[in-house]
């Protein structure tokens, strides 16, 4: 590149520019202050894994370790163009996250010679090969003819100014990413390069400066727990005479994303409604691992001071016991209660290889590592309770306990309560920190110091078996490519403590082996009744007459590494009840590329069995190894019946539910209050009615009654011939009608059901009778009588001599008797 527009920066570039008044197209001056669009959408932070600039005047050079103006650069400088190109890792991120959209964001160093602004695009190339360190404007990949997005506005020569952050939407190609292979490639260049404009623009990238290099931010929803119902109901008078003493427990998540679905929730039942003592019914499906627990000293950083601050805090391995996805952060505090209140936020979270203590320089701390951003808010508030807070973070990072850990925490003020935490000096930890003005962004700790704070992790994930040491096994991830080959795992009952829906497997090696690529995978999961070793000869025998589940069929598979962990994401349809021990069958057809090992034991409680290929020689056998192996469970059901201590009739309870969505964010709390209250009495009836009276054959009868209940009446059923009619409401008389078709004697039952479940019934018969056709003869005429009856009302139509009559119709109630005889004289003709 020629020097002219890049070194006439450098007697005068100052490195963080942060003190700007933004544009209308600048999103603020910090990378933080991204207010969140509502209480129910957040922003994800993705730093940038790959960024380097390429130059059409010299094509064939390579730009790593140049960071002259900021190190990434687009634009016309009067010699050639230049263009960026960024690459991010998105393996950590769950595809069931609920997107809402998703942007690039780069930070405005500085510009060349007062260049004229011309449109900026950002393009996406599907081309993940490229490296930093190789790439050239004559080796770069190709990319999208169309930007996903542009800059065009305020008109030149305004577009771009420096100190500022400028936004690209790149939402479609991230959500292709994500669904794909999870490396996502973008390319920022200048729109029209044909134009010869001086439009050179300086940005930032992440050897500069990783505080200012590009990130992406993924804008997505936080869930909200809704419809608490106790047997069905939610309002009073009824949600106070519950009858059940083992109601169901139900609720509800917002739908707010695209993609919204429950990983998870936590349940509670006290008499208490500040839930305060021992729960009567606790439902909680994470664990907690304590790292450190001080009891020694006290320390007001960084909770205890209102103040910028950027703190780091070491852990060595000797302190980490457990390996899994991170939920939670737990601190501890000498005050029993308050509330912590954040203002921006920034959790940051990474295992890294870099032994000793922290050192004053932040980036350096990481080592070869890339934090994660698990948690970016604008505004974050912690409660204590009971002398400890937590921070709940996305569940996007992976602790590696053969690693060292780092957590960071940036914020700009605590304006709630201030704190102090227990410390220990010189036990395998260390911190380095700044705070008071400008600590937020500085690059340099002004303290270091050997302590530890007390630190607990709650854990989503299970960890099946956890291997001592690092001995490490070939299989399957070191087999031959080229070659099929199969491997079952089996693990005891008693390594598993919990039960649901298996979402993830995922096997702990170290952090920088390769992602193996395997072609052809199936993996089919179950559980087995066969104790003991597996079989090598009759694969299918080990699953001892139970169906497998397949949870995992693709034509090509690639095992992420996340961190230091292999990541094998499964369909969720395989519920691990804990009845029996887990096989974890993994078939396939042939492993394309990528080799690493796996940690393992023997003779612990676990079984192999496996025909693959090595060193081009096949090796079929059985043993007893167990794989480090961590299961990711999800709970998706919505409704539990209660099973807790036995509730107490005429009692008051108080009940509370949080879920977690796909991203492992937590809602708040929501409660709801019950009272357990039995009730024996039945609805009561009265005023039963059968009309009309006298009723006949083949015209409409009704039966009717007054149904009350203090607490509401659910429905009234009548039973003829074995068939229950719902009987139709208005207001609080209930009604029957149908027409007879014929005669005789009908029984009935009456049931009445109150809103809470109890019952009353009565019983009656209805009888019927017909009228006849009679004709009678006689010597000198013949007489036809008809006689029609409709309601109350008969008509009759006669000639000819008299004829004897017909009783009718007798109607007899078991509650009512009525007994009406309609007598039908018949008139002789001759005497009218």
């Amino acid at each position: 590149m020629k020097n002219k527009g890049i070194i006439a920066l450098f007697s005068t570039l100052l490195i963080l520019t942060l003190v700007v008044t933004p544009t209308a197209s600048a999103i603020g001056a910090y990378r933080d202050f991204i207010p969140a669009a509502s209480s129910s959408e957040e922003s994800l932070i993705v730093n940038v894994l790959e960024d380097e600039g390429v130059y059409s005047d010299f094509p064939d050079d390579n730009y790593d370790g140049n960071e002259a103006g900021g190190g990434v650069w687009v634009g016309y400088d009067g010699y050639g163009y230049s263009r960026t190109w960024l690459k991010y890792d998105l393996k950590h991120i769950p595809k069931e996250i609920g997107i809402l959209s998703a942007h690039v964001n780069f930070y405005c160093n500085d510009e060349y010679a007062s260049p004229v602004d011309l449109p900026i695009g950002i393009y996406y190339s599907d081309d993940d090969s490229w490296s930093e360190t190789s790439i050239t404007w004559n080796t770069q990949p190709s990319f999208d003819v169309l930007p996903a997005d542009l800059i065009d506005s305020p008109a030149s020569p305004d577009m771009f100014v420096p100190g500022n952050w400028y936004s690209w939407d790149i939402s479609e190609p991230f959500m292709s990413s994500l669904e794909s292979d999870k490396m996502l490639t973008l390319v920022i260049k200048q729109i029209d390069e044909i134009a010869l404009d001086l439009t050179w623009i300086y940005f930032i990238e992440k050897e500069y400066n990783v505080f200012l290099a590009s990130y992406l931010s993924i804008e997505y929803t936080t869930p909200e727990t809704t419809d608490l119902t106790v047997d069905g109901q939610s309002t009073a008078p009824l949600i106070n005479y519950i009858q059940d003493s083992t109601p169901d427990l139900s609720w509800a998540m917002s739908d707010n994303g695209p993609i919204e679905f429950q990983r998870d929730y936590a349940l509670e039942v006290s008499s208490n409604p500040d839930f305060s003592g021992t729960q009567l019914l606790s439902v909680n499906h994470t664990n907690i691992a304590t790292i450190h627990d001080s009891s020694v000293g006290n320390n007001l950083r960084p909770f205890g001071t209102a103040a910028e601050f950027r703190y780091q805090m070491k852990y060595d391995t000797s302190l980490l016991t457990t390996s899994g996805v991170i939920d939670k952060l737990y601190f501890e505090t000498i005050d029993e209660t308050g509330t912590i209140i954040f203002e921006n936020l920034l959790v940051l979270l990474v295992c890294t290889d870099m032994t000793g203590v922290l050192t004053s320089d932040f980036q350096a701390n990481y080592g070869s590592s890339m934090p994660t951003v698990v948690l970016n808010r604008s505004i974050y508030s912690a409660e204590i309770k009971d002398y400890h807070f937590s921070i709940d973070v996305e569940n996007t990072f992976f602790l590696n306990a053969r690693q060292y850990l780092i957590f960071e925490l940036r914020f700009t003020n605590n304006t709630g309560t201030l704190t102090t935490t227990p410390i220990t000096n010189d036990i395998g930890g260390s911190a380095a920190y700044s705070y008071g003005a400008g600590a937020y962004t500085s690059i340099t700790a002004a303290v270091t110091d050997t302590r530890a704070n007390s630190l607990a992790v709650e854990f989503i994930s299970e960890e099946a078996f956890l291997i001592p040491g690092d001995t490490g096994n070939y299989y399957p991830f070191y087999t031959d490519n080229g070659y099929p080959g199969r491997i079952q795992l089996k693990y005891d009952q008693s390594f598993i403590s919990r039960t649901g829906i298996i979402d993830r497997i995922i096997f702990p090696v170290n952090p920088f082996s390769d992602e193996p690529v395997f072609e052809g995978l199936r993996v089919y999961l179950a559980e087995t009744p066969v104790e003991g070793a597996l079989s090598d000869t009759d694969f299918d025998s080990n699953y001892g007459g139970v169906t497998p589940t397949l949870v995992l069929d693709a034509d090509v598979y690639t095992f992420r590494n996340i961190g230091g962990a292999l990541v094998l994401d499964i369909n969720n349809t395989f519920y691990y009840q804990g009845e029996h021990e887990l096989i974890i069958d993994i078939i396939w057809e042939q492993k394309i590329s990528g080799s690493c090992t796996v940690f393992r034991a023997m003779g612990v409680g676990g079984y192999r069995t496996y025909n693959i290929t090595m060193s081009s020689t096949p090796a079929i056998g059985n043993d007893t190894r167990s794989y480090d192996t961590i299961l990711d469970f999800v709970h998706p059901e919505m409704a539990i019946e209660y099973a807790g201590i036995p509730l107490v009739n005429e009692t008051v309870y108080y009940w509370r539910v949080k879920t977690c969505d796909s991203t492992g964010i937590w809602s708040d709390w929501t409660s709801q209050s019950f009272r357990y209250m039995k009730l024996n009495s039945g609805p009561q009836f009265s005023g039963l009615d059968v009309s009309p009276s006298p009723a006949h054959v083949a015209s409409p009868v009704t039966i009717s009654l007054d149904v009350t209940y203090v607490l509401g009446i659910s429905g009234v059923w009548i039973e003829m011939d074995g068939v229950n009619h719902s009987m139709t409401a208005v207001g609080d008389t209930y009604s029957y009608t149908w027409t007879p078709s014929s005669a005789g004697t009908i029984p009935y039952t009456i049931y009445m059901e109150s809103t809470i479940h109890t019952w009353s019934s009565m019983s009656g018969t209805v009888e019927i009778l017909q009228a006849v056709t009679t004709t009678t003869t006689t010597t000198s005429t013949t007489t036809t009588t008809t006689t029609t009856t409709t309601g109350s009302t008969t008509t009759t139509n006669q000639t000819g001599p008299p004829v004897n009559t017909t009783l009718l119709l007798i109607i007899a109630g078991s509650v009512v008797g009525i007994v009406i005889i309609i007598i039908v004289i018949i008139k002789i003709r001759g005497k009218e």
